[in-house]
């Protein structure tokens, strides 16, 4: 699947306004406590439920996605494309 079609599948779960994909609102994301710097991911996903990251780690296993997970002691994650 392509990374457009990804992204659609992911707003769709959370919501258009809870998916940043646009590089500038990414580059947030890059960094996280670690002196090492990541990639750019494919794209940010805020869920606001329980059954919202359910969804997520659903849809990541059936695209072979890699998950991320975030908010951990200010440590960011991030799905990769």
């Amino acid at each position: 699947m392509e990374s457009k079609g990804k992204i659609e599948e992911l707003k769709s779960i959370v919501g258009e306004g809870n998916v940043l994909d646009s590089v500038p609102a990414m580059l947030t994301y890059v960094r996280d406590a670690t002196p090492l710097r990541g990639a750019v991911p494919l794209a940010v996903v805020r869920p606001s439920s329980t059954g919202e990251v359910q969804e997520i780690v659903k849809w990541a296993n059936k695209t072979k996605t890699p998950f991320i997970r975030g908010v951990a002691a200010r440590v960011y994650g991030v799905l990769y494309r």
